[in-house]
Parts: C-alpha cells; structure tokens; sequence
C-alpha cells in the first residue's frame, strides 16, 4: 500500500481535533495535532499572501521527512488553518488530500466566544491594511468596517469565509481530493459516517469509534443570548453576499 499525506483543515472550533482523534484508532494512520515546527508555518504562510515560498517548502519538506519515516501507511496532520493552502500544498505535493469538517455557525461562535486563544486571533487586528481570507475579510468593504465590528460579527465572517472556501475547492478538485464532514453526522451517527465515509475514502478498514459528546451539538443554545442568536443571523444575511464560492483564485 502506498503512503499518502492527509490534511485535516477548517477553522478552529469546528471540529477538527475531533476528527484527528477518530482518524487516531486506525493503526494504518500516524496523526499529528498542531506540532510544531510546521503548525506555526502554517500560521504564518495562512496569513501572507501571497504565500511564501519558503515556508510552503518548509511545510512540504516537513510532511514528506515524516511520512519517510513512518512505519504505518498514512500521515495524517491537523494544522487546521491550511485550508488557505490547499493548491499551494497540491504544487508541492500532488498527490495530497484534505478532509474538512463543517459545523454549525451558533455552536462555532459559541464555542469560539469561551477559547481564549480563537477569540484573541480574530479580536487582534484592529485596522486591517490588507484582505485576509484566514479571517474572513475578502473584500475591501469588510476591510473598512472591520475596526467597528463586534466580535461576534467578526466570527460569523471568518464562518462564512471557510464556509464558502471549502464548497470552491471540493467543486475545483472533486470528492476524492477533498471531502466535507459535517459535526453533527460525526457526532450523532458516527458508526456510520465511519464506515460509509471516512474508511471507504481514507482507504482504511480499521477506524474505531470513539465516546461522544451528543450535548455538544445544541450545547450553544446555554450559552448564546437571544440578542446573540439575532447577531449571528443578521451578520449572516448582511454579509453572506460576499462569499459566493467561486471557480478558482488564478
């Protein structure tokens, strides 16, 4: 069986640690969690733009070292924000794949408002001199208001721009490039979601179930306020048209 590079991407919160933990069962799968050297240049390399040279070989001379010395069949790496590298690392490395998860925006937002290091990231630029797709400011219009909006605002759109992101490159590159997994199926039916689509996908027999938290799926409704409910959706319907998927960047 040949070794193949996997990325687990997506924005924080959305599940992605989840998913390594899933993939982790497998014996055929060694999963790396945010290590670092590699972590901290996907960061970085997620908010140039355009990407550096340098970095993305870094990140690509990191990957294939890894998997060289690997026993098990797969390498698997969750460094989430390299979502905004995915054709980058297709140049570097052909015959990588991406798994992406997608949950619900209420529990995203909810979840981000109480993880001190996700808030932080998006309430720390203050005047944006530059479009950034890592946190959602695409366009020179949400460049200009960035400064006065709530955090709240300003996490709906970083949503909707990883949102919108992974719907263009799973239509650019087709299933077996880049798959979407929805939480919520993880969660609440997660036997099948294993054996109907991570196994036949990955190409693994051996992914194990693991306990879940179903609470988690409707845990915002705690947390969120009804003004925060009616934040989220106006945000959405202001700023949803900004985020049309398109075909490609080039």
């Amino acid at each position: 069986m040949d070794k193949n590079i996997f990325f687990i991407v997506g924005q924080g919160r959305s599940g992605t640690h989840f998913l390594g933990k899933i993939l982790s069962t497998s014996r055929a799968l060694e999963v790396d969690f945010e290590v670092n050297p590699i972590f901290q240049w996907v960061r970085k390399a997620a908010y140039q733009k355009p990407q550096s040279n340098v970095l993305m070989k870094n990140i690509s001379s990191f990957c294939k070292q890894r998997i060289a010395n690997l026993s098990l069949s797969h390498y698997v790496n969750k460094s989430h924000p390299s979502l905004w590298l995915v054709e980058d690392l297709c140049k570097e490395i052909p015959s990588i794949r991406f798994m992406y998860t997608s949950r619900n925006i209420y529990s995203v937002v909810a979840s981000s408002l109480i993880h001190k290091g996700v808030a932080d990231t998006i309430t720390e630029v203050k005047r944006p001199t530059d479009l950034f797709s890592y946190l959602g400011i695409i366009h020179k219009d949400i460049a200009s208001q960035y400064e006065t909006l709530s955090t709240i605002q300003r996490m709906v759109i970083r949503w909707l721009s990883y949102e919108s992101e992974a719907k263009r490159l799973k239509k650019l590159m087709g299933h077996q490039k880049f798959i979407i997994l929805k939480y919520e199926n993880l969660v609440l039916d997660l036997d099948n979601e294993i054996k109907n689509n991570l196994s036949p996908w990955i190409g693994v027999e051996d992914i194990k179930p693991i306990k879940v938290r179903t609470g988690s799926i409707e845990k915002y409704k705690d947390s969120l306020s009804s003004r925060d409910l009616s934040e989220i959706d106006e945000t959405i319907k202001l700023f949803s048209p900004y985020f049309r998927p398109i075909q490609s960047k080039e």
